[in-house]
């Protein structure tokens, strides 16, 4: 089982969503943590859906601008 964290500060733009893409490309991970989202979780579900093509995923949504974690 191959498992991937990453703190990626922020993911609100779609250059952060091309470096995602990029890491799940390269990596091929069975499950994906993203830290430090700064989304609400239903935006971090809908970036799911865009990166991955399937709904699921969890997450827990950000305190203002800080927090926020999802798993793909």
């Amino acid at each position: 089982m191959n498992i991937v964290s990453w703190n990626c500060k922020g993911l609100g733009s779609k250059q952060k969503e091309e470096e995602i893409r990029s890491l799940i490309r390269l990596e091929t991970p069975d499950i994906l943590l993203i830290r430090e989202t700064k989304l609400e979780e239903k935006s971090f579900l809908q970036v799911n859906r865009n990166l991955r093509r399937k709904s699921g995923g969890q997450a827990v949504s950000a305190r203002g601008a800080s927090r926020g974690m999802g798993a793909l």
